[in-house]
This record gives C-alpha cells, sequence and structure tokens, in this order.
C-alpha cells in the first residue's frame, strides 16, 4: 500500500501554533511505525501543508527517519493516517445527518 502520513501532529508533537521552519519531536513510536510499514513492503510518504518539502525531509532525517516523499498534493494513496479526520465508513454515515453535524462540530485533534 501507499501510505500517506502527515506531519504536523501525527509523527511530530504540535500544538497548533504553526511557525516556518519550527517541527516539533518525533512522537513516540512514530520512527518505528515507519520503518516496520517499510519493512512490510509499504510505501510511505509524508503528508504536510508546509510548503518546503526539503526542509521537512531533512529535519525528519536529522530525527533519525528514512529519506522519505515529502507532499502536500493529496493524490495517489490508498490510506491516510491524520491527527484531523473523521473516518467515513461509507454510506451510513449520511443516514442520521444530526449525528454526523454533531460529530463535526465536536470534533478535536488528539492534541487539543
Amino acid at each position: 500500500m501507499h501510505i500517506a502520513i502527515d506531519l504536523d501532529g501525527t509523527l511530530l508533537e504540535y500544538d497548533g501554533k504553526y511557525k516556518s521552519g519550527v517541527y516539533g519531536e518525533p512522537l513516540k513510536g512514530s520512527l518505528d511505525l515507519v520503518n516496520k510499514l517499510q519493512s512490510l513492503g509499504h510505501r510511505v510518504t509524508v503528508f504536510t501543508a508546509r510548503s518546503n518539502s526539503n526542509d521537512v525531509m531533512n529535519y525528519l532525517i536529522r530525527k533519525g527517519f528514512p529519506k522519505l516523499t515529502v507532499t502536500c498534493e493529496k493524490t495517489g494513496f490508498d490510506m491516510f493516517i491524520d491527527d484531523r479526520a473523521i473516518p467515513f465508513h461509507g454510506p451510513s454515515f449520511y443516514s442520521d445527518i444530526d449525528q454526523a453535524i454533531k460529530q463535526i462540530e465536536t470534533f478535536k485533534p488528539w492534541w487539543k
């Protein structure tokens, strides 16, 4: 599989305060997961809204991660791992619109 893993708040610590060139420390276990996925033959790409992909890649390498593709394009992936997502399990999500709206309006990333 080709798996996209979000950067801030998923691979790295994040408090919601974006600063260009400033990154959080790797979350415990994030490097182990990336390495395990790759050892199982999966392709791992870092997905981020940050515009400087070379800076992100170099930071991750300095923190011990393997060289990974970094992108802000959301195409070509089999799966996303992200701290800002509500899982969609098919059309039943729409069967109770009030519940869907409640889930959307009360959503918070794990780090808030």
